[in-house]
This record gives structure tokens, C-alpha cells and sequence, in this order.
């Protein structure tokens, strides 16, 4: 297919299921598009003001991460050592039920105390994670493992391995 005069396309007319037909790529549909891309950076710079104001930090990179101010988390070493920490447990619990799941010799009246160390982790888990920033990278990590293990804990408890 050759393709001599792409100007013919700037004039062809649309029509419009509710209203008269019009032109596309007219100067009003770039009057718009010019004053929303206005409104947008207007908009944008607001934010960056008012999130650099307010937290004394710059945003990371594309504004992914923005950090709140320490003085809203006592002291976020200690809030994240913790993190960690429980998330490790977790890791480890889950590890553990892995393991006894897999043995042929361990029943399942022996896996139930696991199951309930991972219910309980569970439960410390979700408390832990409310107090970190909603656009933390490791809030999302561990509501994931969260909720592998509640899925876990509920399959043991409907009897799914029960043979």
C-alpha cells in the first residue's frame, strides 16, 4: 500500500453519534489539549510544593516514594528492625510447616501448633504494618505474606490435607 499525501487526513470530518460532524485535529481540540496540559502542570506543581513543604524531603524517583516526616514514626530504625524481624519470623514459621507438610511422618495433630504460631504471627503481623507508610515497598511484601499465610491457615483448618 503507498501512501503519498498524509495532509488529506487532517480534513476528514467525524461524525459524532450525539452531536454535528466535525473536523479532527482542529485548532479547538489543540486549545484544549493546551489547556489541560496547563492545568496538569499546574496541578503537579502544587503537590510538589506542598509535599516538599511538608515533609523537608524530595520525592524519589517519577515521585514514587514520598517520605513523611520522622517526627510522625518516633524513630523508623527501630519500627523497621521490627518490620524486618517479623517478617523473618513469618518466613521462618512458614518454612518450618513447609517442611512437617512434605514429611510423610509427621501428622497432622502435630502441624496444628504451627498453624497456630502462624495465625498468631498473622495477627502481630497486620498490627505492624498499619504503622508503616502506605507506599512502603516492604508494607506490600508483607501483606502479601499475610495472606499466603491466612490462606494456608485456612486450608488446614477446612481439612484440605486431610488425606
Amino acid at each position: 500500500m503507498k501512501i503519498d499525501k498524509l495532509d488529506s487526513l487532517t480534513n476528514l470530518t467525524m461524525t459524532d453519534k450525539k452531536g454535528p460532524p466535525h473536523k479532527a485535529g482542529g485548532v479547538e481540540f489543540q486549545k484544549i489539549l493546551d489547556e489541560i496540559q496547563a492545568n496538569q502542570a499546574a496541578e503537579n506543581q502544587k503537590l510538589l510544593e506542598s509535599a516538599s513543604g511538608a515533609a523537608g524531603v524530595p520525592d524519589g524517583p517519577l515521585g514514587a516514594y514520598s517520605f513523611p516526616p520522622l517526627a510522625e514514626f518516633g524513630n523508623p530504625v527501630q519500627a523497621q528492625n521490627r518490620t524486618f524481624q517479623t517478617a523473618d519470623r513469618m518466613l521462618n514459621v512458614l518454612e518450618q510447616y513447609q517442611k512437617a507438610l512434605g514429611d510423610p511422618e509427621v501428622s497432622l495433630k502435630n502441624l496444628y501448633p504451627i498453624i497456630q504460631s502462624l495465625s498468631s504471627e498473622v495477627q502481630g503481623m497486620n498490627e505492624g504494618t498499619e504503622n508503616l507508610p502506605a507506599n512502603d515497598p516492604l508494607k506490600k511484601i508483607l501483606e502479601e505474606i499475610g495472606i499466603l499465610t491466612a490462606v494456608e491457615v485456612e486450608k488446614f483448618n477446612r481439612g484440605e490435607y486431610v488425606p
